[in-house]
């Protein structure tokens, strides 16, 4: 009997050690969670406390004399700028790229040569093209002369307007449905349609010793040409 109750009483504790053990083991793992969402908890608190700081920095700045832009400011700042700037040169090389192909198609139609056209191609000449521009002249005017000198030196310069002359006694059907009257007169059409016409040396002078520059000038004011030129044949100003 004796040890049959011994028996039982060792099983007994076993048992209860081992209950025992089974809560310190659930106990503590209770306290590594806690310990850990404790930490968790602070991490966080610390994470909101730092961004707290920074926004509040920002804001004094922001009320102060502007001068000092917090770090994390200018590192939004910088990465805008640098999209910005991706951009703008997105832009630009399509802009380049438009370009290109334009001049290419301009040159294709004669653009920077100052030719000669037959009555025939007077209508072609003056649509195919955005701006155009054609001189009626006559061989045996010396003004027109003048003006085959300064638009010959325009032409190649000015790749954007199609220039073209036409002898006016071999062109009697235009001569009259633009009621040409005066020789030199340079008609203006910009999308096929006549939109000015510059009659002999009125709108440089009335002078036959005129630079380049002023039929430049009247014909940029009118919208025939659109680049920006320099010249060296501006008249010197006496001192």
């Amino acid at each position: 009997l004796a040890q049959v109750f011994i028996l039982c009483f060792h099983s007994g504790y076993t048992r209860a050690g081992a209950v025992m053990a089974s809560i310190g083991k659930q106990v503590n793992e209770q306290m590594q969670g806690l310990f850990h969402d404790m930490v968790m908890d602070q991490a966080i608190k610390d994470k909101l406390k730092g961004h707290e700081t920074a926004c509040t920095k920002m804001a004094e700045a922001a009320q102060g004399d502007g001068t000092a832009a917090p770090a994390a400011q200018e590192q939004v700042e910088e990465e805008e700028g640098d999209d910005d700037i991706m951009a703008i040169r997105a832009r630009r090389l399509q802009q380049m790229k438009a370009k290109a192909k334009e001049k290419e198609a301009n040159l294709a139609k004669g653009h920077g040569d100052f030719q000669e056209i037959e009555e025939q191609d007077f209508l072609k000449s003056v649509t195919e093209s955005k701006k155009a521009l054609v001189h009626f002249y006559s061989r045996d005017f010396e003004r027109c002369k003048i003006m085959d000198h300064h638009l010959g030196k325009l032409a190649p310069r000015c790749l954007g307007t199609r220039f073209v002359k036409l002898n006016a006694e071999k062109a009697p059907f235009f001569v009259s449905k633009l009621q040409v009257r005066t020789l030199p007169t340079v008609a203006i059409f910009e999308d096929g349609v006549l939109v000015h016409r510059l009659v002999g040396f009125q709108e440089m002078g009335n002078s036959d010793e005129f630079p380049t520059s002023m039929l430049y000038g009247a014909l940029a004011e009118r919208g025939a040409v659109t680049e920006e030129l320099d010249f060296d044949d501006e008249p010197r100003k006496e001192e």
